[in-house]
């Protein structure tokens, strides 16, 4: 019986079926291949095994019950979790290979962008995923730097255009109410138009009928604080939609021009920075034979196969194209976990390790 190491920190690429208890590809391929009779070990860096299932999808979209039913049948199975375990910092892949006969890399591209604009480290600014998971989950299932609910005033600010975004809007309008802001604000910024963003329609539809307001064209220029060193105020500037002849379309255009004179303030208790995600740099640095395009997003030598530049280590999704559509990584995780079949049973088996 061959083993198989699966690594599993932030973000993972999976798709989710809202409607039924379904979970497919990162969990599920660990899954398939312990049904095949391969030994799973899945790394976790969160204190609870789901990853971005759990910690990255708000309770009002995904029931956590289903999360952890999933992951109980995943256990019967023989899988077997490793929490609070970052890899690069807790345990190097070269460890894993010495101990496994081959490594998963499904970390996803956790790290979010920064916005690199002054005041941007002041107090109230929080990046999307420590927003969400301190505004969507009890202290018990988050580490000691995550603990307790995120700051939250009469006037919230988001910035960004896509799902996360959307996700954050929406978190924060539950927040106020909990907290006795019934007549809060919660305003989204975006710098393109309203058919440019990626989030999900009806996504968008619903943070609509909670109250939040979607302000389009406009993008952050500074963010003011008070004497205590929280931010009080956003300073905002109008921009120039494409070209006319031009058509509109789901991408962004990123050639937006600053219309001159169009600034203006407005009041932010909170803010969060949804403007996407990039690669972790941690494993690369740790382990130079697994050759990078770009800062954390893993080469290798076939999509098809998912084989990484270093022997027995396999990668996917958006650990290879960089932060794309949940379908596109599904698919690409999918192809990988057959290559890993084929590669382990492949093995002799006097190099199985046990």
């Amino acid at each position: 019986m061959k083993s198989y190491f699966y690594c599993f920190n932030d973000n993972t690429d999976l798709l989710i079926n809202l409607q039924k208890n379904s979970l497919v590809s990162s969990l599920s391929e660990a899954e398939q291949l312990a049904k095949k009779g391969h030994q799973v070990v899945v790394y976790e860096e969160w204190p609870k095994p789901g990853g971005l299932l759990y910690y990255g999808i708000p309770n009002f979209k995904l029931d956590k019950d289903l999360v952890e039913a999933k992951i109980t049948e995943m256990k019967e199975i023989g899988i077997k979790f490793i929490c609070n375990t970052r890899v690069g910092r807790d345990v190097q892949v070269d460890d894993l290979l010495d101990e496994n006969d081959a490594v998963f890399l499904g970390i996803g591209v956790p790290v979010g962008h920064r916005i690199k604009l002054p005041g941007e480290d002041l107090e109230g600014i929080y990046q999307a995923t420590e927003f969400l998971v301190r505004g969507n989950l009890p202290d018990g299932d988050l580490p000691d730097n995550l603990k307790g609910l995120p700051e939250i005033g009469e006037n919230v600010v988001v910035i960004g255009g896509g799902d996360t975004s959307i996700d954050c809007v929406r978190t924060a309008r539950r927040l106020q109410v909990q907290n006795g802001i019934s007549n809060g604000s919660v305003v989204l910024y975006y710098r393109g138009t309203e058919k440019e963003m990626r989030a999900r329609e009806l996504d968008v539809k619903h943070a609509k009928e909670e109250g939040v307001h979607i302000e389009l064209l406009a993008s952050p220029v500074r963010f003011i604080g008070d004497k205590d060193g929280k931010v009080s105020q956003v300073e905002m500037q109008r921009m120039m939609s494409k070209p006319s002849h031009q058509p509109e379309q789901r991408t962004p255009h990123h050639l937006r021009i600053p219309i001159e004179g169009s600034n203006f303030l407005v009041n932010a208790d909170t803010v969060v920075l949804a403007i996407g995600y990039m690669g972790d740099q941690l494993i690369p640095s740790k382990t130079p034979e697994l050759e990078t395009t770009k800062p954390g997003i893993f080469k290798v030598k076939s999509e098809q196969t998912g084989v990484a530049t270093m022997g027995g280590v396999f990668a996917a999704g958006d650990d290879v194209r960089g932060a794309d559509l949940v379908v596109t990584a599904t698919a690409a995780g999918r192809k990988a976990a057959s290559a890993m079949d084929a590669y382990l049973r492949d093995l002799p088996e006097k190099s199985a390790k046990s």
